[in-house]
């Protein structure tokens, strides 16, 4: 029988056709196997109180909530938010990390993923926007992990506050992240993990001098394409720098890995600082337009028989500084 906590199994199993987490039920029993889990309770749009939900349950928050005072905090299990969700000072805690999001949704209060007796992996499948802070570079709209969060679902996620606490590892198993913040991942270097074919990233900053972005981009092992976009909310050109390197992970099918690269602008400029890995097949950027420059090491790759070999095309200027 499948492991399950509180009428759910982990909450990575989802079904996409319902939006909702997964059971199992046993057939020994009679019953139907897995199936969709009904949630314990659905909040339409109102005030949060501390008695709003329980921390064992799963909990549908069905449109814009607004927590009752500054001091309010609340507790699920799992939670499908489908809706704002309001208040800077406020905790919303999941127990088992698992979100669900089918409809546009800003939170501005903190999400901590914690079971109770420490914080878990944060667990995030949405079809639609899903932000995180009011605005760029804010202080409000933090996430708090056990250093891992995964997100999945054809939606994008925005992280536009600067986390206090460090995101060691954002997987992007399907879908888009954009992180508009240069401390989107924390104070510290975070890995930011494309691990889904087509899957993409931007780094979008509020200001013409851009700034170093505390990431390493890498792109997961036999993932064959995925984009990458530089470009700002709104002024002129921006120059952006990555600043913990771009790593290939490498693919043994001769197709190897594509980094497709989009400047907004043709004055944008992307800076790699930190190493540059190839992976052991051949490794191609495309640049539409704009400069993109790999300031670091570049190192080759594996045992392929075109390992750290380097592809350019497009309609940009790819810079290299130094090779091994």
């Amino acid at each position: 029988v499948l492991s399950q906590s509180n009428g759910m199994l982990a909450p990575w199993m989802i079904n996409r056709g319902d939006n909702r987490f997964l059971t199992y039920i046993d057939t020994t029993s009679g019953g139907t196997g897995i199936a969709s889990a009904e949630f314990h309770r659905v909040l339409g749009a109102g005030a949060l109180s501390s008695t709003s939900a329980s921390s064992n349950e799963k909990v549908f928050f069905n449109g814009a909530q607004t927590f009752t005072t500054a001091a309010t905090n609340v507790s699920v299990y799992a939670a499908r938010i489908d809706g704002n969700i309001t208040g800077s000072t406020n905790t919303l805690t999941i127990g088992s990390g698992g979100v669900i999001s089918a409809a546009a949704s800003t939170i501005t209060s903190t999400l901590l993923m914690n079971d109770g007796s420490a914080n878990v992996e944060g667990i995030i499948y949405n079809t639609a926007n899903f932000v995180l802070g009011a605005a760029a570079g804010g202080a409000d709209g933090q996430i708090v992990t056990n250093g891992n969060l995964t997100k999945f679902g054809a939606g994008t996620l925005f992280i536009q506050s600067s986390q206090a606490t460090q995101i060691n590892n954002l997987q992007v198993n399907g879908g888009n992240v954009e992180l508009r913040s240069l401390t989107a991942l924390g104070p510290a270097v975070g890995n930011l993990i494309l691990a889904n074919a087509g899957s993409g990233a931007t780094i979008s900053t509020t200001t013409g001098g851009g700034g170093t972005v505390n990431i390493a981009l890498r792109i997961a092992r036999d993932v064959p394409v995925v984009s990458l976009t530089n470009t700002i909310l709104s002024g002129a050109a921006v120059t952006n720098t990555i600043g913990g390197g771009l790593i290939f992970e490498g693919s043994p099918h001769a197709q190897g890995q594509t980094l497709l690269v989009n400047q907004t602008l043709s004055t944008n400029v992307l800076n790699i600082n930190g190493t540059t890995s190839l992976g052991d097949n051949p490794n191609v950027f495309i640049l539409n337009q704009g400069t993109m420059t790999l300031s670091g090491r570049v190192v080759g790759g594996g045992a392929g028989a075109l390992g750290g070999a380097l592809t350019y095309t497009g309609g940009g200027v790819l810079q290299i500084s130094n090779t091994d």
